[in-house]
Parts: C-alpha cells; structure tokens; sequence
C-alpha cells in the first residue's frame, strides 16, 4: 500500500500469488493444445507432396536407396528434398510426369 502525501486514498497495488504446479501444468497444457490446433490446421491447408518413383522399369544404373518417405514434418523436409534430388539425379529416367508419358 501506497501512502501519497498529498492527502489522497492510499492506492493498493495488486498482489501476485503464485501458481501452484497443478496450476502452471493446466496453463501449458492449454498451450500446447492451442499450438497442436494451429499445426493442424496449417497441415490441413498444406498441399501434400506425392512423389512415384518406379521401381522396376528403366534401365540398370548405379544402385541407391530411394528417399525416405516424407510425413509433412517440418524438421525433416530438407532432408527429404536433398535425398529426392539425389535419386533423381541419379536416375533421372525413372522420374514420371506428364511430358515422359506416352
């Protein structure tokens, strides 16, 4: 409490009382639930990548593994993007889209 010297109503200042474990748990959990929310929401508007990747036509190259498959993680998308480069570098004769088909 205050005491101006001025001759006004003493001001209270607000008291901050700690939360208890419990507490603070609740408080995160809703925050991590709130952020889940949000990821799937932005995964929900996210176009999914689709890569086909032939395993037995074409010709014999040099053998490698194929990419990991891709799961929409965040953390994982340049390694996959530098694993699909690679195989397609590698083979590119395997690689299927539109102007390849007949």
């Amino acid at each position: 409490m205050s005491y101006p010297s001025n001759g006004e109503q003493p001001t209270l200042e607000p008291i901050t009382i700690p939360l208890t474990l419990e507490q603070q748990v609740q408080v995160l959990l809703a925050k991590v639930n709130r952020l889940r929310e949000a990821e799937t929401a932005r995964l929900a508007n996210s176009t999914p990548i689709q890569v086909t990747i032939p395993t037995n036509n074409g010709p014999k190259g040099s053998k490698m593994a194929t990419p990991d498959v891709f799961d929409g993680t965040r953390a994982k998308t340049l390694t996959f993007v530098r694993q699909l480069k690679l195989y397609t570098t590698a083979r590119p004769k395997l690689l299927v889209n539109g102007q390849t088909k007949l």
